[in-house]
Order: structure tokens, then C-alpha cells, then sequence
């Protein structure tokens, strides 16, 4: 169907500037082709077929509910080929009278209001200008469309603020969602995730279909490498076939300023957060320390509010959640809302353990408040998480990064051979977090150690024994269960009088009594990642 030459009242309702609202029950494709303003009795005389009327109520003011007569002047307008009534609220009444929509709706009359803000010479322009010039309106059209699209990039949500724009555009719903499916942002009360639906099965490029009485018109996009849908639904068909096109275009080079705005803005803070976490770790001075928090300030730190450094690894790959990577954007977002205090940045880290898995380490500062777990629980998501003791004086910074390092190796160590924080066991689906003052004496003197120097360690001094699998599995159990024979029985469905006989022989390997102090000790740092909590 090819479009109607001039301008329609759909057309009007779509002018950003105009802020018209259409409040009876009728069409409005009908074509404007003029708009005056009149106030006085009896004014279909006075108006020519195809204009609307522009009134501010001043008729009724003072007049009694009796005396109003709403549907005579709605049937003198229909009987002068007029289009539609623009009343104007805010000035004589806050509201368009109910009598008066009902007589409208009744007979599919359009009723529109007009802001208190906007001048009645504003509508007549916009009218008069189309009809003088009716192939240079769809250009015009476009460029308020782009100048209201813009706007989105001054808002603090620039993304939610341009789709919450295309949705009033589109008298309906708008949505952005990753290719995975996850919606960046929906407004509107339209089906988004049966739309999604489509898009998944029906492949690429522009796309038009329904969805029930939804008319949706949804492109695939591509930023930085990632892609993206944007799709804009509506219940008039006409709107989508109207305005729809031009949306989108206009709403994907937007869309893309915005990320590049963001990604420039991300790579800046990054590299400011680099540089924060060198200095800190480099040593804070007691001279510096006012300008540092100076700087963390930009971050939401507050002087003197208890914080912990950071330090997160990899976890394995086997135990990565597919689709989640090392996104630094998705961390800071976090934090942000929930009021989270955070530096954070990406460190290129030649030495990490060995049980590592693929993926960015990750180095910070965090406020230690209650939103500080939550945001935890995301980050180990992908990452075994160490942090410091809490502190309140940067000065400590240098040797409080030194606890969070150890104690993400702590971290990595315990999800590596599946071991819990206190007793408790881990989460398969989640990587350990382990806080520096929860961390044993023990497990604080291996973290000094690398992961293979202490394996070489223990081949050199316990050679003989770790020959014997048996052996080796009976000191282990009889270590993890206080040395306790009948507790280690039950535990390798062996009988009291074999534990005792596997524990001689190793007497034998050692040479020593197993159950000397020194022994003890030994035994236990030796296998000390292999103990079970109990």
C-alpha cells in the first residue's frame, strides 16, 4: 500500500516537539490539510474540510454540565469535514471533558490533547508547513525523529533512554537484546521474549512479522564485534509501516555512538584504575595518601571507609559458565547498582598458578559494605576471588595486596581439588572465595610457595611413601579424621587392625615415628590441599 501523500493525524501524534496524545476511541489516518484555533460558538462554519481545531475549553468555563452540549460540537465538526479536535489542557481545564470524549469515541471522532507547554502557533506551523510543502515532509519528519533520538546520549542510561524513546515513537514496545537472547532493554508491555522467539528462528537481516495483534519490525546490529537485535512493536500496523524504517536506522548509528561513548569511557577508566592499583601497590605514603583518596573518589570511595584488596584467577574451563567471560563493563555495572565502591582493572600476569584456567586475572580494590557479597557472587561466576583483611589506611595497601594475592592462590587451590571455606562445601557452579583472616596457618605458609615448588618439595622429602597409593590414601584419611583408627577404618571399609599395620610401614619409610610432632606437621603440610574438611 503505498503512503498517503500530506500529513496524516498519525503523522501529527508522532511530532516529538508537539507532545500530542490521542484520548477518543478513533482512526487517524485521515490527512491535515490546515489547523486553526477558535474559541467562539457554532465554529464549523468557520473551518474548511480537512483541518483540525485547536481549542483550549474556554467555552465551557463557568458553563453548567447540562449546558455544555459536547456531542453537538462534535457533530457540527464531523458535518464540516473536519479531522480532529486539539484541545489544549492545562490552560482553562487539566483535563479534556469526559462528555466530550465519549461523544467523540461514539461517533470515531479524534480527540487530541495538547500540552499547557506547547504554544498553539507551534501545531499550526508544523501543519501549514506540510501542507505548503507535502513532499518535504517525511525528510522533516525524520529529522525530529533523529533530534529526539539524540537526546538519548545526554541521559545517564543513554541505551534505556533511546529505547524508551523508540517506544514512544512507536505507540508501543521497543527492546535491544544480545544474540544470546539476554534483553540489553525492553520499555512497553509487548511480548519481548515471544518476539525474541521469532528472531532466534528466523534468521537475519530486516525482519517483519506479527506477533498476536503486535506488528514488529526488528534488525540485527552489529558493535565492536558483538552482536545485537533492535526491535520496535506495535498495534497499528500503519505506525510500524510508517515510521519504522527510519527508527531504526536512525536508532542504529545511535546506538553505536553510544557504545563507542561508553567503550572510550571504559578504556579510560580502566587505564585511570591501573594506574591507582600500581600506585597503591607500589606504597602510599602518609604525605600522598589525602591525593589518593582524592583520586579514589571518582570510584564512590569514601576516605577512611574500610576496604580490602582484590585478587581474582580463572577458574578452570570445565567449571566456566558458558557465555560468561572477563568483562571488566559488567563488573563495574554491577557494583554501580548496588552502590558498590570498586577499581578495578585487568592484570597481564606472566606467573599464575599452574590450576589456573583461561581467562583475564583481575586485580582491585573493593569498599568492604553490605553490597560487597552479592557483588562477590557474581565475579565468581567466572573467578576463584582472594581478598585482604579489611583497612581504613592506604599506607597498609602495599602489604594488605600481598595477603590478597596468597589468599586467591588459597581460593584456587580449594576449588581446584574441590575443597570448601570452614567446613563448608563449595558450590560446583562457582569458584572459591576466600578472605585472608579466614586462612589457616598452614594453608598462609604454602601460599608463599608456588604450586609446583611445594609438589618438588614433597617428592624430594617423602619420596619412598609416595610410591605406595595405599599408603599414601591411609595418612591422608588418618590427617583428615584428627588420627583417629576407627574413624579411618570406616572411612576406607578397612578393618582397625590393617590401618594400624598400613601406618607401621610407613614408620618404616620414614623412619620415624608417625606420630612425632615434626611428622605430624610434615605429613600434614605435605597434603594439606588433598585433606577433606571435616
Amino acid at each position: 500500500m503505498p503512503p498517503t501523500r500530506g500529513l496524516t493525524l498519525g503523522q501529527l501524534l508522532e511530532v516529538p516537539s508537539l507532545g500530542l496524545a490521542l484520548v477518543s476511541e478513533a482512526p487517524v489516518s485521515a490527512v491535515v490539510t490546515g489547523a486553526h484555533t477558535i474559541e467562539i460558538d457554532h465554529p464549523g462554519r468557520w473551518l474548511k474540510p480537512g483541518s483540525v481545531m485547536l481549542t483550549t475549553g474556554l467555552r465551557w468555563v463557568g458553563v453548567p454540565l447540562p449546558d455544555r452540549h459536547e456531542d453537538d460540537l462534535v457533530e457540527e465538526l464531523i458535518e464540516a469535514g473536519v479531522v480532529a479536535l486539539l484541545f489544549g489542557i492545562g490552560v482553562h481545564l487539566d483535563t479534556v471533558p469526559s462528555r466530550l470524549v465519549a461523544a467523540a469515541s461514539a461517533r470515531h471522532f479524534p480527540v487530541l490533547t495538547v500540552p499547557a507547554d506547547v504554544p498553539f502557533f507551534r501545531v499550526e506551523d508544523v501543519v501549514n508547513s506540510a501542507v505548503i510543502g507535502p513532499d518535504s515532509y517525511p525528510v522533516r519528519r525524520q529529522l525530529w525523529l533523529q533530534n529526539d533520538l539524540l537526546r538519548a546520549l545526554a541521559d545517564p542510561q543513554p541505551v534505556a533512554a533511546l529505547v524508551q524513546r523508540l517506544a514512544y515513537f512507536v505507540k508501543g514496545t521497543a527492546a535491544v537484546y544480545e544474540e544470546s537472547g539476554r534483553q540489553v532493554a525492553a520499555v512497553g508491555d509487548g511480548p519481548t521474549r515471544l518476539i525474541w522467539s521469532e528472531l532466534a528462528t528466523r534468521g537475519h537481516g530486516r525482519l517483519r512479522f506479527a506477533v498476536g495483534r503486535w506488528h514488529v519490525l526488528a534488525q540485527p546490529l552489529s558493535v565492536r564485534g558483538v552482536g545485537y537485535w533492535m526491535a520496535v512493536a506495535s498495534r497499528r500496523e500503519s505506525t510500524i509501516e510508517e515510521v519504522g524504517d527510519g527508527l531504526l536506522e536512525s536508532a542504529e548509528r545511535i546506538f553505536s555512538a553510544v557504545s563507542g561513548i561508553q567503550a572510550l569511557s571504559a578504556t579510560a577508566t580502566w587505564a585511570e584504575a591501573a594506574q591507582l592499583l600500581q600506585q597503591l601497590v607500589e606504597g602510599v605514603t602518609t604525605e600522598s595518601e589525602i591525593r589518593v583518596w582524592d583520586r579514589l573518589r571518582a570510584y564512590r570511595f569514601a576516605p577512611r571507609f574500610p576496604v580490602r584488596m582484590l585478587w581474582a584467577v580463572p577458574r578452570s574451563q570445565a567449571g566456566r559458565a558458558r557465555g560468561e567471560g572477563d568483562d571488566l563493563t559488567a563488573l563495574y555495572d554491577e557494583a554501580h547498582v548496588a552502590g558498590l565502591p570498586l577499581v578495578l582493572a585487568a592484570h597481564s600476569d606472566d606467573t599464575r598458578d599452574a590450576l589456573a584456567g583461561e581467562g583475564t586475572v583481575l586485580h582491585g580494590m573493593v569498599a568492604d559494605n553490605g553490597a560487597l557479597d552479592e557483588w562477590l557472587a557474581v565475579l565468581a561466576r567466572t573467578h576463584h576471588v582472594g581478598l585482604s583483611e579489611r583497612f581504613t589506611d592506604l599506607v597498609l595497601a602495599r602489604r594488605q595486596d600481598r595477603d590478597a594475592r596468597r589468599a586467591s592462590q588459597v581460593a584456587l587451590r580449594r576449588g581446584h581439588y574441590g575443597l570448601g571455606s570452614a567446613g563448608v562445601a563449595p558450590d560446583p557452579e562457582a569458584g572459591t572465595i576466600v578472605r585472608f583472616e579466614d586462612v589457616d596457618l598452614a594453608t598462609w605458609l604454602l601460599s608463599s610457595r608456588g604450586q609446583e615448588a611445594t609438589a618438588e618439595k614433597v617428592r624430594q622429602q617423602l619420596a619412598g611413601l609416595l610410591e605406595h597409593e595405599d599408603l599414601v590414601e591411609t595418612v591422608i584419611a588418618w590427617l583428615g579424621r584428627g588420627m583417629d583408627i576407627q574413624a579411618t577404618a570406616t572411612a576406607l571399609y578397612l578393618h582397625p587392625n590393617s590401618v594400624r599395620y598400613r601406618l607401621r610401614r610407613i614408620e618404616e619409610i620414614l623412619a620415624v615415628p608417625i606420630t612425632s610432632p615434626t611428622v605430624i606437621a610434615n605429613l600434614y603440610l605435605a597434603f594439606h590441599d588433598q585433606l577433606a574438611p571435616h
